[in-house]
């Protein structure tokens, strides 16, 4: 299983923890749902993209195993999810979240760089350039629902983000380590290439110098002929 299909694992954990409890609210179990329904839009806006666009992902993941990806929901849903960044960073600083307000602000940062290099991907790239951008864009979210963890939907979301975001950092560290290696592999054929060009080189110059000697050997063999006879012939004569 490449890394992109062990990422829908995660994904489908953190869709599902959407209707599961989390923390308590008012003196009431919430689960992000319930939340969302007792709150405004401000709370649907900080919580629904993060859970829907879990959803939309792991969806994209298990259509494009077989055939061409199937990536335009996924960016689109990614997208969406990255302009509420700033949005909440403005609305955090505003109601005084000193800690939220920051970590939005750095995420909506990162996570527009991301989306801009997942565009640029090629197509059976994108889906896992969409993951990188989906775990800086949830990094947030993450730490308030640590700081509020109480029941199970929550332990269960903080394991699969964390195990989403090994799985992403690994897979980083993989495509960083065959790069260099083709850029290493591609320096020894240029170099083999170099040194078989000497070596050719080499032997066309032995060659040249080889006939070089075959055709000096000839010449002197042709002139010296006349040479031989002329003396030959003289001294019979003076004889």
């Amino acid at each position: 299983m490449t890394p992109t299909r062990r990422a829908s694992i995660p994904l489908g954990l953190l869709a599902i923890t959407f209707f599961l409890p989390m923390a308590d609210a008012c003196n009431e179990v919430v689960s992000p749902l319930s939340y969302i329904r007792s709150g405004n839009f401000a709370t649907a806006l900080w919580l629904a993209p993060t859970f829907a666009t879990a959803a939309i992902l792991t969806a994209a993941i298990w259509r494009s195993r077989s055939g061409a990806p199937k990536t335009a929901a996924a960016f689109v849903a990614t997208t969406a999810l990255v302009i509420t960044l700033p949005v909440l960073a403005i609305l955090f600083l505003s109601d005084s979240g000193w800690l939220q307000a920051p970590l939005y602000a750095g995420a909506s940062v990162a996570s527009w760089l991301l989306l801009r290099r997942a565009r640029r991907a090629q197509p059976a790239e994108k889906l896992s350039a969409l993951l990188d951008v989906y775990v800086v864009a949830v990094l947030p979210l993450a730490v308030a629902i640590l700081s509020v963890a109480k029941y199970f939907g929550a332990h269960i979301f903080l394991a699969a983000y964390a195990t989403l975001a090994a799985q992403r950092v690994f897979s980083l560290v993989q495509r960083a380590i065959a790069t260099r290696g083709g850029a290493a592999t591609s320096a020894r054929v240029r170099v083999a290439g170099d040194i078989a060009d000497w070596v050719s080189s080499q032997t066309r110059v032995q060659e040249d110098l080889a006939r070089f000697d075959e055709a000096l050997d000839d010449y002197v063999a042709e002139h010296s002929e006349p040479v031989l006879r002329a003396r030959s012939g003289g001294g019979s004569s003076a004889r």
